[in-house]
């Protein structure tokens, strides 16, 4: 069986399970969007996306449970992002949405809308009860002043404080 250079190439930036990017396809899309929304005067939305609970949904129902949920949640994005945003498996439950955008509401919409979605989801299957999703996000008007790395980490910290928050609103 022969396989074209496209293919291998479409394989090394694909991720297995979700079928969308890895962290791979993410850098180099990435990168060349940053480029692009700066020659352009675009501005760029990152969206950091967790899955809550998914070491205990494996280990309670297995990991063919765990990778329903993953799944699960790349098809919800898929479903609700545009041809032009970057979607990508960053982690075992993590994703990455790299997005042009004109403001921070349209961010705040989408997150809402595909935490929406997923809750919809989930419960249509019991197994699913004691998952959720944490997200943050950031949002940058000049490109020029930030790098991809920066907003990933800046999103990647509002979704930790979303965790964080989420811990304590669920235990009070």
């Amino acid at each position: 069986m022969l396989i074209s250079y496209e293919e291998i190439k479409a394989l090394a930036i694909t991720d297995e399970l979700t079928q969308v990017h890895n962290r791979r396809g993410l850098n180099l899309l990435g990168e060349q969007r940053f480029k692009d929304a700066r020659r352009f005067d675009q501005h760029i939305g990152m969206v950091y996306i967790d899955i809550d609970n998914l070491k205990q949904l494996n280990d309670t129902e297995g990991h063919q449970a765990g990778d329903a949920c993953i799944t699960g949640l790349a098809n919800t994005l898929q479903e609700n992002c545009r041809d032009s945003d970057i979607i990508a498996r960053v982690g075992g439950d993590e994703f990455l949405v790299m997005m042009l955008t004109d403001n921070e509401q349209q961010i705040q919409t989408f997150c809402q809308r595909i935490e929406h979605q997923f809750s919809e989801q989930l419960k249509q299957n019991p197994s699913f009860r004691m998952n959720s999703l944490s997200y943050g996000y950031c949002f940058t008007e000049v490109v020029d002043d930030t790098s991809m790395e920066a907003m990933i980490d800046k999103a990647d910290k509002h979704m930790y404080e979303n965790k964080q928050a989420n811990k304590l609103h669920r235990s009070a």
